[in-house]
């Protein structure tokens, strides 16, 4: 399992990533706020499930 540093540099990097597509015209229908939300619901489960164990 990755650790929370390295899941937060994941997600960083795909924000990043995400951010690039939409100032570059790629994503033009994507909804980054949206998305990004299920990555925060991502981040908080798997912390959650982390510290449980």
């Amino acid at each position: 399992m990755p650790t929370t540093s390295k899941l937060e540099n994941d997600i960083t990097a795909l924000k990043n990533a995400i951010d690039e597509g939409i100032n570059n015209g790629i994503a033009m229908e994507f909804a980054p706020q949206q998305h990004l939300l299920s990555l925060k619901f991502l981040c908080i489960f798997v912390s959650f499930n982390t510290k449980r164990r």
